[in-house]
């Protein structure tokens, strides 16, 4: 549209200028017949309304268009359960990433590991990756770093020496109970969005959902490409 505004600018004024300068005394028409000016003046109207015939409309109708494409495109996305799930899990970080930041400088990865570790005792990383349903180098990547903050303490685990057992430290359990406090009102929060039954269906729900994109894909799946 912006190669066409130029031109349709020159209509307008055309369109809108020229038999008033046909019919003055002006210098730059001085010897152009009548007839042939207002011939000028019909053309140049002519062209100003196919111009508008063609390009008026979408101009002031394409935005709204695209607009209710958006929209139609959002409502078919309200119901992809991989995109849904998807976004309500960043939305959850964030909302827990701003928490955190309120009660100290933990990360998500540390608050979980302190939390674990109050909650069940000293771990390994592949306990508390399997408690968090996260990945393991997650929290193996955390760990040296808590360990310099004194938050944790790392030993060979009795049961498997070829992993390291996790435990609390001191400081580091005053820092759970510091931070404790606004994440327990976060959960407090979220059960009374919804009722024990909403809850325990909304897990059986995730259960499912889990279970669905972990299992590998049966070789009877029928997948239906559109032609």
């Amino acid at each position: 549209m912006a190669k066409i505004a130029p031109a349709m600018v020159f209509l307008i004024m055309a369109s809108s200028q020229c038999s008033a300068v046909a019919q003055a005394n002006d210098p730059l028409v001085a010897g152009f017949p009548n007839a042939t000016l207002q011939r000028l003046c019909d053309l140049s109207r002519k062209n100003f309304a196919d111009l508008i015939a063609l390009y008026g409309d979408q101009m002031t109708k394409q935005p709204r268009t695209n607009l209710d494409r958006v929209n139609a495109r959002q409502l078919e996305q309200n119901r992809n359960l991989f995109g849904r799930l998807s976004a309500a899990s960043l939305a959850s970080r964030v909302q827990a990433q701003r928490m955190l930041k309120s009660a100290g400088e933990l990360s998500i990865t540390e608050w979980r590991v302190l939390w674990d570790l109050a909650e069940a005792g000293p771990l390994t990383v592949t306990e508390m990756a399997a408690i968090q349903r996260t990945d393991h180098a997650l929290i193996s990547r955390a760990v040296p770093g808590m360990v310099r903050k004194g938050y944790v303490t790392t030993s060979i685990s009795e049961a498997d020496r070829r992993q390291s057992l996790i435990a609390l430290t001191g400081y580091g359990h005053q820092v759970f109970e510091r931070t404790s406090l606004v994440m327990s009102a976060r959960r407090a929060a979220l059960s009374r969005t919804f009722s024990e039954k909403e809850l325990n269906t909304f897990i059986e729900l995730i259960d499912r959902f889990e279970a669905f994109v972990e299992a590998p894909l049966s070789e009877n799946l029928s997948i239906e490409v559109a032609q």
